[in-house]
């Protein structure tokens, strides 16, 4: 099983501009970047579910499962199944 870098963005509504910026803050999250990226990052174009980043290839793929929000897992290694798994905030936070 290969391993790589993930990120993770979830935003509050659906449009076209908040699923882009999804995609890149997950980008920023995923390369390790964080918000000090932002300026460049917005220039990167995703074509087909990727991006280049510096010097990587990066996988993007959108979730729906949140009614009303935005959501995207941004890779270094292509995946080509997710596998999704609901928690409680208990369990989630549990000791």
């Amino acid at each position: 099983m290969p391993h790589g870098r993930v990120g993770l963005d979830i935003e509050t509504g659906a449009d076209e501009r908040i699923a882009r910026w999804v995609a890149h803050e997950a980008l920023l999250k995923a390369s390790g970047e964080g918000i000090r990226a932002l300026r460049e990052v917005r220039a990167v174009p995703f074509v087909d579910g990727r991006a280049r980043w510096r010097n990587g290839l990066w996988y993007a793929r959108a979730l729906d499962l949140f009614p009303g929000a935005s959501a995207c897992v941004m890779t270094s290694v292509e995946v080509r199944e997710l596998e999704v798994h609901s928690v409680s905030l208990e369990e989630l936070f549990a000791p």
